[in-house]
């Protein structure tokens, strides 16, 4: 049975160069841009067959924070799916297995989601039924609906973690 989740979109614009005398395209606090940067984690994950490792798949990990206001941000640590530029969340209302093994997110606990479709357009309040998303992976499958949400990232500037809302 897939797990279901919410989808969150983290697509970034195409990086144009900045003006002269401007911070590069690649700094954080750069936003002139529309990249966005998350430091991330990369992890080596070992393919298995017959009990020998033929391979090893490689996992992107960062932390992020959503929702508003900020003093009730819901923390995740997300896997980022390098193939669609979204990242998946199980979802409060997810009672599967999976889901319950993780913290889950609760759009009604935040001001600022919006359930949205496919083309990010925003559902009505009433919708009986709502656009999901698929995404198959060698484990298992992941179903999910759209929500647009603000989304911060963390960041240690000299010594101290920040965050800051993209």
């Amino acid at each position: 049975m897939p797990a279901a989740g919410y989808g969150a979109s983290l697509a970034a614009s195409k990086a144009r160069s900045p003006p002269a005398g401007t911070p590069d395209a690649t700094e954080p606090e750069n936003s002139r841009s529309g990249v966005v940067t998350i430091p991330l984690d990369k992890q080596y994950v070992p393919v298995v067959r017959k009990n020998h490792v033929v391979s090893y798949k490689t996992a992107y990990f960062g932390k992020v924070s959503l929702g508003m206001p900020q003093q009730g941000t819901q923390v995740f640590t997300v896997l980022f799916d390098t193939g669609s530029g979204h990242f998946f969340l199980p979802s409060a209302a997810c009672e599967t297995e999976t889901c319950v093994r993780h913290r889950r997110y609760d759009a009604r606990a935040s001001s600022s989601a919006v359930d949205i479709d496919h083309e990010g357009l925003e559902v009505a309040a009433n919708a009986t039924g709502r656009d999901q998303v698929a995404v198959a992976y060698g484990t298992g499958e992941i179903v999910g609906e759209f929500v647009r949400e603000t989304v911060l990232r963390h960041s240690r500037v000299n010594g101290r973690l920040e965050s800051k809302c993209l």
